[in-house]
């Protein structure tokens, strides 16, 4: 299904069973956020971004997704201190089959390797673990046991090669080519400080703050984290 033909089935299904508006704006959120990261299905998505983004608590993050899930619109898994993984339901998908359709895109080798006394052929646990082990990519220590350390940018070009979220990836393009002094000297911001702000203040906000600490040559070298920076700037209303 596509993107157009996803909201149309979900408004086909609306008219015959009216969703809670809080629901729906759930729901249309998601395929947001997947849309950003070119439909890679499932996606994680950390709860305290949904939070600052909708203005809704952990409670009800946790009501609404049950009551998608029932409807056969989404599928999830959380963990703790684990950010939680989604995966938007294809219409075809029925609430019985979609759990266990959830990760089989990113697991299909894994999932041939399932012994033959599981009757089911799906193990929730090895699934999980599948894809978290192909999105948590973590760096390796050199030889010696001494983690190198990594400079502002290549920190940033790090960062962009790790993201799924076409939004930030633009904006770490961006930052070295307009912001050179910030993005050198600066610890960058993770994605999820990103949304943060831009949920908090917008991405022109966020633009303008960044360009003026890049042009306030007297204030060089007093800063140190990008994110705790601009948080504080954008605030207070620094660049005006």
């Amino acid at each position: 299904m596509t993107y157009i033909e996803l909201i149309n089935e979900f408004w086909k299904q609306d008219r015959l069973d009216p969703t809670h508006a809080l629901d729906a704006k759930f729901y249309f959120y998601l395929l947001d956020e997947c849309n950003k990261r070119t439909w890679i299905n499932p996606f994680e998505l950390q709860s305290r971004i949904i939070e600052i983004s909708l203005l809704i608590t952990r409670k009800t993050i946790g009501e609404v997704r049950n009551r998608l899930k029932q409807r056969g619109l989404i599928d999830f898994v959380s963990a703790t201190n684990k950010p939680t993984i989604y995966r938007i339901c294809n219409v075809d998908d029925s609430p019985d089959n979609c759990l266990s359709n959830c990760f089989s895109q990113v697991t299909i080798k894994k999932q041939s390797k399932v012994q033959s006394g599981n009757t089911s052929g799906y193990n929730s646990e090895t699934h999980i673990e599948d894809y978290r082990l192909k999105t948590d990519i973590k760096e390796k220590p050199p030889k010696g046991g001494k983690k190198k350390n990594l400079s502002p940018l290549e920190q940033i070009e790090k960062l962009k090669s790790e993201t799924q979220n076409d939004a930030y990836r633009k904006f770490l393009g961006w930052l070295p080519e307009k912001a050179p002094y910030v993005s050198s000297s600066l610890q960058p911001m993770n994605e999820i400080e990103f949304e943060k702000l831009k949920a908090a203040y917008g991405s022109q906000t966020i633009v303008e703050n960044i360009l003026s600490l890049e042009n306030r040559k007297d204030l060089r070298k007093r800063y140190v984290s990008m994110y705790r920076t601009l948080l504080n700037w954008c605030k207070n209303g620094y660049n005006k």
